[in-house]
């Protein structure tokens, strides 16, 4: 089973999902503000293909900005670290400052991606600089002694 760590409590994953399902039926009942600027839609690279095909276009497009922008209304919250995330650099178009941590190192490269840079520099709906990082790390690998 996987869990993730909040306020020093260990909590199921189940119950996260739990509370992401709750917010993806809320957000359809709101009307959300979209990015205040475009981004170059000729600009592309690999990664940001990737990252739209994953995400149905990325940015206003991707239904989960709606989650991210309630999580921040909720809490005012501007670092916040984002364990699971893929590619998934929608988190850093509402937070200004992120750390992203995923097991899969093949998605690595989009966040030091200078054309997925520019896109969430363009389309951030804050008027701080951007700052994320990304991290591959697995915790099942570090967990797996844990209780022997």
């Amino acid at each position: 089973q996987s869990f993730i760590v909040a306020e020093r409590n260990i909590v199921p994953l189940s119950v996260h999902v739990c509370l992401v399902t709750f917010l993806h039926i809320f957000e359809y009942a709101l009307l959300m503000t979209t990015p205040k600027r475009k981004f170059s839609q000729t600009a592309s690279s690999k990664h940001m293909n990737l990252y739209k095909k994953s995400y149905k276009g990325g940015g206003s497009k991707d239904f989960h900005l709606d989650v991210f922008q309630d999580a921040h209304r909720l809490t005012n919250a501007s670092r916040v670290l984002y364990p699971g995330c893929h590619r998934h650099l929608t988190a850093s178009l509402v937070f200004p400052d992120v750390t992203y941590i995923d097991c899969d190192e093949r998605v690595a490269p989009i966040y030091s991606d200078t054309v997925a840079r520019e896109y969430v520099e363009s389309t951030k709906l804050y008027d701080k600089d951007a700052k994320y990082r990304f991290y591959n790390y697995n915790v099942n690998d570090k967990m797996s002694n844990v209780g022997n």
